[in-house]
């Protein structure tokens, strides 16, 4: 594997023909999936997927609303031949060039696997303590008004939503990341559920660098 020169840098610039196409395939296919699930969830289509007697099939709709906006985003890739968050499975021996060194990293959001174990945990005691009754019969009282629904539905049913879509944000944010340097390159290699991208900066490109983390709060400049 040899090194490339400024004329091979400057030519993957250039617009690559079936990326220009493959950015309409994923917008089209995207926007699909997305009214694909809307249409099951409005319509109430049933997976006969079950918890308790309560239907959670609409999770599965909400699923394919998600993985429809994924492969929607994917339109705003960069239509060149140089990889830009290109979907794309690599080693360090399929990168452009020789690597000389690479830094992996691992990123675990656990604070919001907290949060969704505690709120999960809140709506299934809410569940087995109130049930799901409706009426003047219902064990504990109602709630919101005489013969209304149990206290399920204003304090576990709350619980459980906020705790699934922070289960699933868990699920999506799960993060190995692997940057590589060549002579004349930056990779930098970002695996997520089912999606590795891969994103080729060439070095006399770059102007500026800035490192920032969020969560920790130092910024670098």
């Amino acid at each position: 594997m040899a090194h490339l020169t400024e004329e091979e840098i400057e030519d993957l610039k250039k617009i690559h023909p079936q990326k220009r196409i493959l950015r309409f395939i994923y917008l089209v296919c995207g926007n699909f999936i997305i009214l694909l699930g809307l249409l099951l969830l409005f319509t109430g289509f049933d997976f006969g997927i079950k918890f308790e007697d309560i239907n959670i099939s609409f999770i599965i709709d909400l699923l394919f609303i998600v993985f429809g906006m994924i492969i929607a985003s994917k339109y705003f890739i960069a239509p060149y031949y140089l990889r830009e968050n290109s979907l794309k499975f690599v080693n360090l021996r399929s990168l452009r060039e020789p690597v000389d060194k690479t830094v992996k990293f691992y990123s675990l959001t656990i604070s919001r696997l907290v949060a969704t174990i505690f709120m999960i945990m809140a709506g299934v005691i809410s569940f087995l303590i109130f049930g799901l009754d409706v009426g003047h019969e219902v064990k504990y009282g109602s709630a919101v008004v005489l013969g209304g629904p149990s206290f399920f539905y204003v304090t576990g049913l709350p619980a459980l939503g906020f705790g699934f879509c922070l289960l699933l944000y868990f699920l999506l944010s799960l993060f190995k990341g692997r940057f590589s340097k060549s002579k004349n390159f930056l990779f930098f290699y970002e695996i997520r559920p089912g999606f590795p991208w891969l994103t080729e900066v060439p070095k006399k490109d770059i102007e500026a660098v800035r490192y920032q983390n969020n969560h920790l709060g130092p910024k670098l400049g």
